[in-house]
């Protein structure tokens, strides 16, 4: 059951969708190890940054599996691309 303060899911399992954005995010320290240095960052702030480190997972199509809420936030777990994991819906787009 749902509670009045927790997000409904926009997506369905079984609704096809593509990966937009990024594909896996990680942060690090921005005077951390240089081995993440050659990866895309997508955001930072003033102490570390957030890196993709599965850009090629943009443009993949899934097809939705799973769907769960953590902490009031939907994630979506995709059949098709290369990495099973889980999705946030700024990452994901309805085809």
């Amino acid at each position: 059951m749902i509670d009045d303060n927790q997000k409904i899911p926009l997506y369905k399992v079984g609704q096809e969708v593509k990966i937009i954005k990024y594909g896996s995010l990680i942060w690090v320290t921005k005077n951390g190890p240089s081995i993440f240095d050659s990866f895309t960052t997508y955001s930072e702030t003033d102490t570390i940054k957030f890196v993709d480190i599965s850009p090629g997972l943009i443009g993949q199509r899934g097809v939705i599996d799973q769907v769960t809420i953590t902490q009031e936030i939907p994630k979506y777990a995709l059949k098709g691309p290369y990495k099973y994991a889980w999705y946030d819906e700024e990452q994901l787009q309805l085809i």
